[in-house]
């Protein structure tokens, strides 16, 4: 009921195929790493998850000791 839905892309396929199913499924967000970042053919909205863990990080400062 969250109206939100997860596509599994697979990174050996073309990037017209990656394309054509980010289109037909009417993706607004990617969450993808940063070394795939240059096969994914443009998308609305792309979250590279190293970027947010940094940014995350940065906010946090040091952790307190375990």
């Amino acid at each position: 009921k969250a109206g939100a839905t997860y596509v599994p892309l697979d990174s050996t396929y073309p990037k017209q195929r990656l394309s054509y199913i980010l289109e037909q499924a009417d993706i607004s967000l990617v969450f993808t790493q940063d070394h795939l970042q240059s096969i994914l053919p443009k998308a609305p909205q792309v979250l590279v998850l190293e970027d947010v863990v940094a940014d995350l990080e940065s906010l946090c400062g040091e952790f307190a000791p375990v």
